[in-house]
């Protein structure tokens, strides 16, 4: 697992942090909720541009620092978003195409906390219709909608997206491993 993982992991954790001194049926805990998804997003965003730019670093190693600063900047000002397509736009820049396809989670009753046999709506059936419902949320909020968001269902998309993170890490170490023919993954 890479450094950035670790670095955002603990980002991430602020936003389990947020529901910590309201509770999310007020106003206040309400407006926590939101500003918790948006930041939630954010860091994710930020997350997958690192590993873009690590990926970039490991691929092209002979690079000099202007052509990969300038490389980066066009691949990063690309990126208008979280979403899946958004990140396979990402990482084809850098010669690793369907990075999103390979993201799969196993265990989704683990990562969201549904009870076995019960029904939780809130689960798409897709990694991608998962993410994409999550960035919706989080542009609604951005641009001024205020949808109710439980404590329950940030933290659903905390632990949600965490995994999307280290699913992505893993895939992109593999697909570099195999572009590259390395005999162990990069990290």
């Amino acid at each position: 697992m890479t450094q950035l993982l670790d670095a955002h992991g603990a980002y991430l954790k602020q936003c389990h942090d947020v529901d910590d001194p309201v509770t999310s049926k007020s106003s206040k805990g309400n407006f926590l909720m939101r500003n918790g998804v948006v930041v939630l997003v954010g860091a994710f965003q930020s997350f997958v541009e690192d590993l873009c730019e690590e990926a970039f670093t490991i691929r092209f190693p002979s690079a000099d620092s202007e052509l990969k600063i300038m490389a980066i900047g066009r691949i990063k000002d690309s990126n208008s978003g979280a979403g899946p397509q958004n990140i396979n736009n990402l990482f084809k820049g850098v010669g690793l195409y369907t990075v999103m396809r390979d993201v799969r989670i196993r265990n989704r009753l683990a990562i969201t906390g549904a009870k076995k046999g019960k029904s939780y709506k809130r689960i798409p059936k897709s990694v991608d219709a998962s993410l994409r419902e999550i960035c919706r949320k989080r542009n609604k909020i951005a641009h001024g909608g205020q949808p109710n968001i439980t404590r329950t269902m940030l933290r659903h998309d905390i632990r949600f997206m965490t995994a999307i993170a280290n699913k992505l890490d893993a895939v992109v170490a593999t697909k570099i491993q195999k572009k590259e023919g390395l005999t162990q993954l990069p990290w």
